[in-house]
């Protein structure tokens, strides 16, 4: 596990997402001579409290992702917690005191290239989420330029690209995740805060 950037890309102009998805495929696959790519994907829920006292909901956003299925990563009252995939269909079963009001899956590909693995899902008429993990090492701070420019490089320019930012209100510790130390759950916080921002779900 390294440090990740998500990021959306809206896409190219008079290029729609099924095309843009498919190019960018081709690219990767031909630019970084990497034939090699594995089918991945995410599955995310949003369930909602049914009986809340004050008339406004709480709500539960869930993350899996396919390469760590014995995890999920939840966002509840503004805290990230990592809990065992079980959680999920404890509250499924809970039908009178949580709904699933959302339940989603995003597929794509991953590839391995040197110290990075690009991840890609279809975000359907929104874009296509990216997600770039640099391995060796598990600081934030010491990848962040790395990141960039590695970005950078596999990005189109004229590419209209959303790009997390974790300053203000997307700030690791306002959630409870440490800026020192990266682990899986702040790729999941960045995921969710694009589904969110960007109207994913």
């Amino acid at each position: 596990m390294g440090v990740t950037r998500v990021l959306l890309i809206k896409g190219l102009k008079d290029t729609n997402v099924a095309q843009y998805f498919l190019t960018f495929h081709e690219r990767i696959t031909s630019q970084f001579s990497n034939r090699q790519s594995k089918a991945w994907h995410i599955l995310t829920k949003l369930f909602r409290d049914k009986n809340a006292a004050t008339g406004i909901p709480k709500l539960i956003h869930s993350l899996v992702f396919s390469n760590d299925v014995g995890k999920v990563y939840c966002l509840a009252d503004d805290v990230m917690i990592e809990a065992e995939h079980e959680l999920e269909t404890i509250l499924s079963k809970l039908k009178n005191l949580w709904s699933v009001k959302q339940d989603v899956k995003f597929e794509g590909y991953s590839y391995n290239i040197g110290d990075f693995i690009v991840r890609t899902v279809d975000a359907r008429h929104k874009g296509m989420l990216v997600e770039v993990e640099y391995l060796p090492t598990t600081h934030p701070h010491a990848a962040s330029s790395i990141l960039s420019d590695f970005i950078d490089l596999i990005m189109p320019k004229d590419a209209d690209i959303v790009r997390w930012d974790e300053k203000g209100d997307n700030s690791y510790t306002k959630v409870g995740l440490s800026e020192e130390t990266f682990t899986r759950i702040h790729t999941a916080y960045q995921y969710m805060t694009l589904f969110k921002s960007e109207s994913l779900l």
